[in-house]
């Protein structure tokens, strides 16, 4: 009998990582992520404390470097953190807490889908991704063809 759990592999577990993980930036990378325009800044800035300003400046290069958002600690970003303190905030002391709560979060991911004109992967997206699979599978069968078919 055949055993049916076995998961197609199209991507190894490195180009996931590339693909979905939190982006690894060099300093080139940094001064061209965390850069920002007039309305960038001043959306980081308009808020109240530096750990918010500091959390949305991430958020928006990390989303420029993959059209994700990603939940990360301050241990993890802690050069990107570094870079954008030193670039954005010279001079101000490093927040002792690098952490800001989940509604803040959603909100701050909210401007910058808007500033970006994106919008959230709703069900009718997600109905419409699945079509595009079926349709790509009648196709090909080959699973790479089917995973970048939708993407495109």
């Amino acid at each position: 009998m055949t055993d049916f759990t076995e998961r197609i592999v199209i991507l190894s577990a490195e180009e996931i990582r590339d693909l979905y993980g939190l982006p690894r930036f060099s300093q080139e990378e940094r001064r061209l992520y965390f850069s920002m325009d007039p309305q960038e800044q001043s959306l980081a800035l308009s808020h109240r404390f530096l750990t918010t300003s500091l959390f949305f400046i991430l958020q928006l290069g990390y989303f420029r470097a993959r059209r994700m958002f990603f939940v990360f600690s301050g241990n993890e970003v802690g050069e990107d953190v570094q870079f954008i303190m030193d670039s954005h905030f010279s001079g101000q002391p490093l927040p002792e807490k690098l952490e800001i709560n989940r509604v803040t979060r959603w909100k701050q991911q909210q401007r910058i889908l808007s500033l970006f004109d994106y919008q959230d992967c709703n069900a009718t997206w997600r109905a419409r991704l699945q079509e595009k699979a079926h349709r790509c599978i009648r196709i090909s069968s080959k699973p790479i063809n089917i995973f970048r078919d939708p993407l495109s």
